[in-house]
């Protein structure tokens, strides 16, 4: 008898014989219970924690309740996969990067580019003197958006890249397909952030992007660069832009 095949995910070993296994039914509603979970932040941000468009703790907004959707996204990602009978799949891992992987990384990075060119394009036409909760807290408390910023920029892309491609995405390609399962995974993704309408069709391209990429490469470690790489620009050049007087 053979052994199972294993394969070293972001979050440990996977077995992905028992991944094959997985019922198809509670693996979807727990992906979408999932989803629910990691969105609670955003949601108490959103609806509890503003008043009069400002933040009524920065702590709260900026370390606490983003620490809080991370630490779900890495949990769901970890236990889910690993049930029995499997709850969820992880068919990405974070390998060794080849030659193919660099040349993608450069790709990912030029989508991520013009994607990100675009929606600043349209953005400014259509939101010239548009301003931002960020863009006061930089005035009164610098040491919190950089914890903001460390936290987008390099904790962030790390745990969305192994919570939606690699278990969401894993899971929903195993249960409706492969092109199914990356467009809905990156509508969700694009979805469950809080903002408007155009930062949400930026961020359903780049999902196509990072999901189409990981699926054929089997491997999240590109991805989770480019996403970190596309956070520190989107970031770095809205402080700059938007700190300045209106």
């Amino acid at each position: 008898m053979s052994s199972p095949e294993t394969v070293h995910s972001a979050t440990g070993p996977v077995d992905r014989t028992a991944n094959a296994n997985m019922v198809k039914l509670p693996a979807m509603l727990m992906v979408l219970l999932s989803i629910v979970f990691v969105s609670t932040g955003a949601t108490i941000e959103n609806t509890l924690w503003f008043d009069n468009g400002q933040p009524k703790d920065d702590f709260t907004y900026l370390v606490l309740l983003p620490a809080i959707s991370l630490y779900l996204m890495l949990l769901c990602s970890a236990v889910f996969p690993r049930t029995s009978p499997p709850l969820g799949a992880f068919d990405y891992r974070c390998r060794k990067v080849g030659f193919a992987d660099c040349v993608g990384l450069v790709f990912l990075l030029f989508v991520s580019v013009l994607v990100q060119l675009g929606h600043g394009a349209i953005r400014t036409v259509m939101y010239p003197s548009e301003g931002t909760v960020t863009s006061s807290l930089v005035r009164r408390n610098p040491t919190l958006i950089a914890l903001m910023l460390v936290d987008a920029s390099f904790l962030s892309p790390f745990a969305e890249e192994v919570f939606w491609r690699g278990y969401v995405q894993s899971t929903l390609v195993r249960t409706i397909g492969p092109t199914a399962g990356v467009v809905v995974q990156a509508l969700l993704w694009s979805i469950g952030h809080p903002t408007d309408w155009l930062a949400k069709s930026h961020l359903f391209l780049l999902g196509i992007t990072y999901g189409v990429w990981c699926h054929r490469r089997r491997t999240l470690l590109p991805t989770i660069v480019a996403h970190s790489i596309n956070n520190i620009a989107f970031h770095a050049l809205s402080l700059i832009e938007r700190s300045r007087p209106f």
